[in-house]
């Protein structure tokens, strides 16, 4: 186990198991990549905690927002994600650019998290595989 994925369950980061997901704790798996070095093995294991993080956490604002939130967006779903992520890009730019700490319980990783999610609901949006949208080809 590598040092980040011993800070997160330190913090109590891991989440319960799932059922009918692959790995079992309740998170993604995914496939190996032969004839990797371990430099990118590394990186590769630090990814996978990132993406499960970002999926653990999309799964439970699902829960608490619906579909809705995004489908019933004023101007559409993907105007809807447009103004979700350009918040999170000024949010993020006004905290870099001016040396400020959080001061909401959201700090600069659930931001990037955020807007990794918000990015993968787009492309479930552009496949209409997200609930309430049907295909478009945007």
């Amino acid at each position: 186990m590598n040092e980040r994925a011993k800070r997160s369950r330190a913090r109590g980061d891991q989440v319960d198991s799932q059922p009918g997901l692959e790995g079992g704790g309740g998170g993604l798996s995914f496939g190996k990549v032969d004839g990797l070095d371990p430099s990118t093995e590394a990186l590769a294991t630090d990814l996978a905690a990132i993406l499960n993080d970002a999926y653990v956490l999309m799964l439970k604002k699902h829960e608490n927002y619906g579909p809705l939130n995004v489908a019933g967006s004023p101007g559409g779903a993907l105007n809807g994600l447009r103004v979700r992520l350009h918040d999170k890009a000024a949010r993020w730019n006004h905290m870099l650019d001016n040396d400020k700490t959080d001061r909401v319980g959201e700090d600069l990783i659930e931001t990037f998290t955020d807007s990794l999610n918000y990015c993968a609901i787009a492309i479930l949006v552009l496949k209409g595989q997200w609930p309430g949208v049907e295909h478009t080809n945007v």
